[in-house]
């Protein structure tokens, strides 16, 4: 196995970006947060605590991913989800977001483009295999080379859209294989 940087399109770091990006909603006014914090009320949940947990778990990546224009109010907190944004941060979030939007549509389109420049040296049943099944969201837990061009990969489908377990795909009659070097452990997109 060899690693090939040009099939890295939706990186940790892009997937990343995307979270954060998903995470900085905000509500349009004092109203509609004060309807969802009767929602969570409602069902004994504390919508405050709900969103400091889920702050302390993206700050390290905010911190990480976001522009130093945006850091400060990573550090300061009025970046959360729970309070409302002042315009002018608003509007940097929302500039920063459609630049992560935009990267990720470039993205997708570059791995479309990839795929279909590839898709006539795959074996049908690979081409199938990629039509009949949704492995978005599931992590790669093994990869084996084994001899008689045998490849396994082992996947855990807990996190994605197909029934939770364990699967392995099992390729027969593997010419060539090329995998970076952090293969396993990531996550299917």
């Amino acid at each position: 196995m060899r690693g090939d940087k040009k099939m890295k399109f939706f990186t940790v770091d892009k997937i990343r970006m995307l979270g954060i990006s998903g995470y900085l909603s905000y509500h349009e006014d004092e109203q509609s947060l004060n309807r969802a914090k009767e929602d969570f009320k409602s069902m004994g949940k504390d919508y405050d605590a709900v969103e400091k947990l889920n702050f302390i778990h993206y700050k390290p990546l905010m911190l990480e991913y976001l522009p130093d224009s945006l850091k400060n109010a990573a550090n300061d907190e009025s970046i959360i989800p729970s309070k409302i944004p002042s315009r002018n941060l608003l509007s940097e979030i929302d500039k920063w977001k459609l630049s992560v939007k935009n990267t990720w549509e470039e993205t997708f389109c570059q791995y479309e483009e990839h795929y279909k420049s590839i898709e006539k040296f795959l074996p049908k049943n690979v081409i199938e295999l990629n039509k009949q099944y949704n492995f978005h969201d599931t992590k790669l837990l093994a990869a084996r080379n084994f001899e008689g061009n045998v490849f396994e990969i082992d996947l855990q489908c807990s996190e994605g859209f197909m029934d939770e377990g364990l699967y392995t795909l099992i390729f027969n009659g593997v010419k060539l294989i090329e995998v970076s070097d952090d293969f396993i452990g990531s996550w299917c997109n």
